[in-house]
């Protein structure tokens, strides 16, 4: 560092960081701060915070793509379609935005899904529409309290506006090997 520099900042190395304090001057000519604190190796410090940073946010997305990897179609078709006990406080379309987004249906990036149900009932009622049942399409005996989330308008990136309906219907599930794992219609 000049004799410029140290007449300005006083500066100290703890742990491989640099603090730098500037000294009250009587000079009162302007000197180029950005020439004092290049040599004290700011810029390699915030590299290499940048560089920690990147590593964080590319160990979340790993952790993301292998949790979502690991999810199975039952698992999936629980957090898009069952919401029992049904989630308080959301009133009318913010229910469904808000839930859409919480349960990753509507990402950023992504299109927003056009239609989808929450059905608000226990998920063992949904699955005994599969037990004992061939692999295909069977449905509820009796109607279910749910919610049909219709998306509003012709924008289909987020963020998204949806229409809700409060209905007591009839739900149709696919079946595979025993458990629902598409939820094809309501009725």
């Amino acid at each position: 560092m000049d004799r410029e520099c140290k007449e300005l900042y006083s500066v100290w190395e703890v742990d491989g960081m640099y603090a730098v304090t500037p000294i009250p001057s009587t000079k009162p000519e302007a000197i180029n701060t950005w020439k004092c604190l290049f040599p004290l190796g700011i810029i390699h410090q915030v590299a290499m915070a940048m560089r920690s940073l990147w590593l964080m946010l590319t160990l979340a997305l790993a952790l993301l793509v292998s949790e979502g990897a690991q999810e199975t179609r039952y698992q999936k078709f629980l957090r898009q379609h069952v919401d029992y006990p049904t989630t308080s406080g959301l009133p009318g379309a913010r229910y469904c935005n808000v839930l859409l987004m919480r349960r990753a249906v509507n990402i950023p990036g992504r299109p927003c899904k056009l239609v989808n149900t929450f059905v608000h009932a226990p998920a063992q009622q949904l699955l005994a529409v599969c037990a004992h049942q061939p692999d295909g399409f069977h449905a509820t005996v009796g109607t279910l309290p749910v919610t049909a989330c219709r998306l509003v308008g012709r924008n289909v990136h987020p963020p998204c506006t949806y229409r809700v309906a409060q209905l007591n219907h009839r739900v149709q599930v696919a079946c595979q090997n025993g458990l629902p794992v598409h939820l094809h219609r309501t009725f």
